[in-house]
């Protein structure tokens, strides 16, 4: 949640909401640029093994499912946090936060939701309702 709430929470706090390099230009160029590809890919895979190690880690501690496959639930939140990136170009905050803790709620076993929810309400600015603050030192 910190990753997914916490980067698109400072994504929207920025008038100009340019958003991720990445998920920029993957939406724009695709694969046809060799040497994007030649950055981008590198990149993605780093984060998909962070991913991986989150849901694996999660599915130890008891918060997240246990029968979702660790490797493809890594691909979905890096996808879903692109997809969830472009759309806070023009997105309303509370709207993007809604539909981060959303996905992140789908994932979770009950005592998940738990923390979820307790992490999400411990962290909210109130300047920005609903956005959780953005802290180095989370747990999650």
């Amino acid at each position: 949640m910190h990753r997914l709430g916490g980067e698109l929470a400072k994504q929207c706090e920025d008038d100009q909401r340019i958003g991720c390099l990445s998920a920029n230009t993957a939406a724009e160029l695709g694969r046809e640029v060799d040497a994007v590809c030649t950055i981008l890919d590198p990149d993605r895979q780093a984060w998909l093994e962070t991913y991986r190690i989150v849901v694996e880690r999660g599915q130890v501690e008891g918060h997240i499912r246990s029968e979702l496959d660790a490797e493809v639930h890594a691909e979905l939140i890096h996808s879903v946090l692109a997809g969830l990136r472009v759309a806070a170009r023009v997105m309303p905050a509370e709207n993007v936060q809604a539909q981060a803790t959303a996905f992140i709620a789908g994932l979770c076993t009950p005592a998940g939701l738990t923390a979820l929810h307790n992490h999400t309400a411990a962290r909210t600015d109130l300047r920005s309702p609903g956005l959780p603050v953005s802290t180095e030192s989370s747990p999650q």
